[in-house]
């Protein structure tokens, strides 16, 4: 009896008898109750505004990370059609030109220059080439020019040549001027024996031109222009004397040259 009595009394130290459970169960019903109580008081207490956040939209976080858009970096995208007008800058330019001439050497004054019923006009080919530079609208050059007329004669120019063209898009008119030298060769004034004096002066010309780029490098255009030339002719001792005419005196003239050429232009 004595031995049931302690066996007894030591699992009731240990909680194992059902006074201890009943303990235990107590002591985990309480604190159970007491979580509970922690979470209703936490459910009941105001959050703080400031410590709320509210969702990100995606498009908004993606920009504020990626760093600055192309067209904030490199300036606005440009319109469409930008580019369609627009060429780089050339600084020189050289052309080539061929065509038909019509020339006059007396049209407007014969002042013992050739005999009055000598050949003194004509058509024929001529061919241009010129070289300079380019300031904005503003073309600078020199140009020289080679003309053989049907009544056996040339002619050759070397003139400072200004152009200005006018901005417009697709195609690019000009209006022209120049001033130079001129010098004719190979004159026989109808009489089948060539003059051997020297026949030279000064001419001055005005023009229009219209161009279309092909590339950037290339233009392909045509110009129409008018010449007057001051001719002076020496006089010579072996040619002899006609009618209206005296070689042995020097003389002058004012003639008319128009040319109708195709061109092409190289600008770099």
């Amino acid at each position: 009896m004595g031995g049931l009595a302690r066996g007894a009394g030591r699992r009731a130290a240990m909680g194992c008898g059902p006074v201890g459970t009943a303990a235990g169960a107590t002591t985990a019903t309480g604190a159970t109750a007491g979580a509970a109580a922690g979470a209703t008081a936490s459910a009941a207490s105001p959050v703080s505004p400031t410590t709320t956040s509210s969702p990100v939209p995606a498009t908004t976080a993606a920009t504020a990370t990626s760093g600055p858009t192309n067209e904030a970096a490199h300036g606005a995208a440009p319109a469409p059609g930008h580019h369609a007008h627009h060429r780089r800058h050339r600084w020189f330019w050289l052309d080539v030109s061929a065509g038909y001439s019509w020339i006059n050497l007396v049209a407007l004054k014969n002042d013992n220059f050739a005999p009055t019923l000598s050949q003194n006009k004509g058509s024929g080919f001529v061919t241009e080439v010129g070289a300079g530079v380019q300031l904005s609208i503003l073309r600078i050059g020199m140009t020289g020019s080679f003309a053989r007329y049907s009544t056996s004669f040339d002619v050759m120019t070397a003139e400072l040549d200004a152009e200005l063209v006018i901005p417009v898009p697709l195609v690019e008119p000009s209006i022209h001027v120049g001033f130079g030298g001129v010098w004719v060769g190979q004159v026989d004034f109808g009489t089948n024996t060539t003059y051997s004096g020297q026949i030279h002066g000064i001419v001055a010309d005005i023009g229009l031109g219209i161009d279309v780029h092909i590339t950037d490098l290339l233009r392909l255009g045509v110009a129409v222009d008018g010449s007057f030339l001051n001719l002076q002719r020496q006089a010579v001792t072996d040619f002899g004397t006609l009618t209206s005419f005296d070689a042995t005196q020097p003389g002058n003239s004012l003639g008319v040259q128009v040319n109708a050429q195709g061109r092409l232009t190289l600008e770099f």
